[in-house]
């Protein structure tokens, strides 16, 4: 399977319906809480046993605890949550990219 950001975020949100609807259908009201912290795993790994323990636990307390005991693994790092890098330009001023002067206790390095 190609591991896509974007593909990990349809199945995640496929799987967060689908957790969230079991829960809702067997316990009935699930807090905002647990929704976001359900919401928050996106390996399918995790999701799985999610899953599981949504369809299994005798209630929502029991759930919350085992779903936090998962353990789990560091999500993939993706460039596009990084920001652009900024770049600093030394020696120069202003827009129109005037050097500074060097003053005269600077010595010209090679």
């Amino acid at each position: 399977m190609i591991d896509s950001p974007l593909i990990r975020e349809i199945v995640g949100d496929r799987f967060h319906k689908v957790i969230l609807k079991l829960l809702a259908t067997r316990f009935g009201f699930v807090s905002p809480e647990l929704e976001a912290e359900v919401r928050s795993i996106l390996d399918e790994s995790v999701l799985d046993s999610v899953m599981e323990l949504a369809a299994f636990s005798p209630d929502l307390k029991h759930f919350q605890a085992e779903m936090r005991a998962i353990p789990r693994p560091p999500e993939p790092w993706d460039p596009a949550d990084q920001s652009e890098p900024s770049v600093v330009k030394r020696g120069v001023t202003g827009e129109t990219g005037d050097r500074q002067p060097r003053s005269e206790n600077q010595s010209a390095q090679p």
